[in-house]
């Protein structure tokens, strides 16, 4: 895979808008959002959705197909650089989607998340430099809360759940992009069960931060939990 980037142009966004700028102007503007197919007797409904890359370079474009009774039909993925050069595309249909929230476009690589029609049972491909990192295979989790990567690329966490004795919990899910390294944490709760949830952030350095509620976990990027402390705002 070879990336082309026109060193002028930039793409941003606001809402359901695309901007592309060269040299400061605005020269291009994408609309995206959920159209009506006319010409479909079943009155097909494809939303449209992006995303910006932090560098304002590359972007994806995330298309959701339902028929008119909001059954899911297909979805695509198209990362493209912000001249519009297509970079990477890949479709879905049947038992398998995209799962938009949990992909990424970011300065250096992508993140594709995929699976099943009703958002479970994740897989997760990390794309840089034209090679793919499975990051998790599906099976593994069955739902992807929330993920962050760290803003020198190096480090992606997860928010996960799975089943265990009956109930679904919670995990911390860490993987080094560098060593390909991982661990997971369970939290001592059900916290799924009680309705609340997990902020995450991670350093550069793979020190991930978990708060829930009022209680900070802090790791190393070893997986070892090097502090834990209350904080009252």
């Amino acid at each position: 895979m070879i990336f082309f980037f026109c060193v002028n142009m930039l793409v941003f966004q606001s809402g359901d808008t695309l901007f592309f700028e060269e040299q400061g102007r605005t020269v291009e503007l994408w609309v995206l959002g959920e159209e009506v197919d006319a010409d479909s007797t079943v009155h097909k409904r494809r939303i449209r959705q992006a995303k910006v890359s932090p560098d304002n370079r590359r972007f994806l474009v995330h298309t959701f197909v339902v028929d008119g009774n909001y059954e899911y039909e297909h979805s695509e993925i198209v990362f493209y650089s912000a001249a519009q050069e297509e970079l990477l595309r890949e479709a879905y249909s049947g038992d398998e989607k995209v799962l938009y929230e949990s992909s990424g476009v970011y300065d250096s690589l992508f993140i594709v998340a995929v699976g099943d029609k009703y958002n479970r049972d994740p897989s997760v491909r990390v794309i840089a430099d034209g090679y793919a990192t499975v990051i998790f295979e599906r099976g593994t989790w069955q739902r992807i809360v929330s993920v962050e990567l760290s803003s020198n690329n190096k480090y992606l966490v997860f928010h996960t759940r799975k089943h265990y004795s009956r109930k679904l919990w919670d995990y911390i899910y860490f993987k080094d992009l560098t060593t390909l390294n991982d661990w997971e944490y369970q939290f001592p709760t059900c916290l799924s069960c009680k309705r609340t949830n997990i902020s995450l952030a991670i350093n550069d350095d793979g020190q991930v931060e978990a708060v829930h509620k009022a209680e900070h976990r802090v790791f190393s990027k070893e997986g070892k939990l090097i502090d834990i402390f209350l904080q009252i705002d």
